[in-house]
């Protein structure tokens, strides 16, 4: 490696001989052998190398040729030959597939820079011994045996520049943008133990964490959705929850399924609403008293009352009757102030259903109202039933409400590339899609569930913009990196393994 005296001899009117050691890799069991090129020297050389570790390097006639670079830019392909004295390279070479694809390094130095071993009575009269002072080390990899024979063994070196199957760069980095797809082996969005520490509020359940919110309602795997991570922006850095953004309430739906039903009231219905009577509010807390108007409909143990567009919820315990102005219920999310109205769970009567209708999926009735069930899925068969759940508006008698995805359901859809393997023949595109993680689209206004979320204005995909603001809306937020982004850049860049 260069230092200031190498640099110096470099440019001496009288320069002093370079002395040339070569390192032959034979892989972890045999280790490294240490050559120089004794012609006219039988003893050995000995260096210190970078680990303090005084190294020896035998004598060995070596004749070389090509390491000199080109001004055409073309990387050298040296020569080297080894005397095979006593068969020893034959013997180095023998089921090592001739060493192919091994490492050689060559290493230079002025001679009196050496260590005092290598001089009589332990003492170098040339200068103050320094082995780091030396030109760059050189390194190939064997590419071929040219020839071998009782006498000799010649090699053919590339450099590692141009080894087979590797690409400079190896990598390509851009400022500010990320090379990485997306939830995927690289970007690691989702596949991190670190990143449960989201939350995210559900109708019907208390505040969950990102795995939670992807195992709801299954008992049969940890994780239901395609992995952990809930979504956060579409690719122009526009976010599902925040006030800037959508300004959505994410329920976790699984996989999107493109069945409906139809539903029609038996009775006239007036929302529930719930208003909060206390001047200073209520801090997030368990245990909570909390005063209200009085109260339209009697709740459950258990139920929910959301507030401030579902970001503080109200899970409320024991039953509480009608006309009661308090209750006891544990507050999450943010802070409420008075005269907070809340949206309270109530019960609205149907005929029967021609489908079952699943929990958490919304009715969307002809006067707009929507109707998000907080309740167990309605059988179908029974002439008449109830559904409880959450309403917008105020229905009549007789409205007629359609299964629809609305704004805030969350669905995964399978990776798919269609008509792949017309482009490359023998591809199997179902093979590859299982490689790919499923894409996560979020609904942002009412629609029907027959309509693929591929196409469909109303569905948003959960999609990166692919730069550092993108980046900083899934990790600065979460994990490790709520302090910054490593580098001020992507933090898989530190993660990742070249192999």
């Amino acid at each position: 490696m260069s230092t200031q005296a190498h640099n110096t001899s470099i440019l001496d009117l009288e320069p002093d001989t370079i002395i040339e050691l070569y390192e032959l890799d034979l892989g972890e069991t045999d280790g490294i052998y240490r050559f120089h090129p004794g012609k006219n020297n039988k003893k050995n050389i000995m260096l210190t190398d970078e680990n303090g570790v005084l190294q020896t390097y035998h004598p060995l006639p070596i004749q070389t040729d090509g390491f000199e670079s080109k001004g055409d830019g073309s990387l050298p392909r040296p020569k080297i030959l080894f005397a095979n004295p006593n068969g020893v390279i034959s013997d180095a070479i023998k089921n090592r597939n001739d060493l192919i694809g091994n490492f050689l390094v060559r290493k230079r130095i002025f001679l009196k820079f050496l260590d005092n071993e290598n001089f009589p009575d332990n003492f170098n009269p040339f200068a103050i011994p320094d082995p780091e002072s030396r030109f760059d080390d050189d390194t190939y990899i064997i590419n071929r045996k040219v020839q071998e024979n009782k006498f000799y063994v010649e090699f053919e070196l590339i450099s590692p520049l141009e080894f087979e199957d590797v690409k400079i760069p190896s990598r390509l980095m851009i400022a500010n943008y990320c090379p990485w797809s997306y939830r995927g082996p690289g970007c690691l969005y989702g596949q991190r133990t670190d990143f449960d520490n989201q939350q995210v509020i559900m109708a019907g359940g208390n505040s969950l964490t990102a795995k939670q919110f992807f195992a709801k309602e299954n008992t049969q795997q940890v994780n239901q959705g395609p992995n952990l991570g809930i979504p956060v922006a579409d690719n122009n850095n526009k976010k599902f929850t925040s006030p800037e953004g959508y300004n959505l309430y994410l329920i976790w739906l699984q996989k999107y399924t493109n069945y409906t039903a139809q539903v029609q009231t038996t009775s006239a219905v007036t929302t529930f609403r719930v208003q909060i009577n206390n001047s200073s509010g209520y801090d997030p807390g368990n245990g909570i008293t909390v005063t209200v108007d009085a109260l339209d409909y009697a709740l459950s143990n258990g139920d929910i009352i959301f507030f401030n567009n579902k970001r503080s919820l109200l899970q409320v315990s024991g039953n509480v009757a009608a006309s009661a102005t308090s209750f006891t219920a544990n507050l999450y999310g943010r802070s409420i102030v008075n005269n907070a109205i809340g949206e309270a769970p109530q019960t609205i009567s149907i005929y029967s259903s021609t489908i079952d209708v699943p929990k958490d999926r919304s009715l969307v009735f002809e006067n707009g109202a929507t109707f998000r069930l907080a309740s167990a899925s309605l059988p179908s068969g029974s002439s008449t039933t109830s559904l409880k759940g959450y309403l917008s508006a105020n229905l009549l008698q007789d409205e007629l409400g359609d299964l629809k995805y609305v704004a805030g359901d969350v669905v995964s859809y399978p990776f798919k590339i269609n008509n792949l393997s017309k482009i490359r023949p023998g591809f199997n595109t179902q093979d590859n899609n299982q490689n790919n993680s499923d894409r996560l689209f979020v609904c942002v206004d009412s629609v029907s569930p027959l309509l693929d979320p591929r196409y469909r204005i109303e569905w948003v995909m959960d999609d990166c913009s692919k730069d550092l603001v993108g980046c900083k809306c899934r990790y600065q937020d979460y994990g490790e990196y709520v302090k910054g982004l490593p580098f001020g850049g992507f933090p898989s860049i530190e993660r990742y393994s070249f192999s």
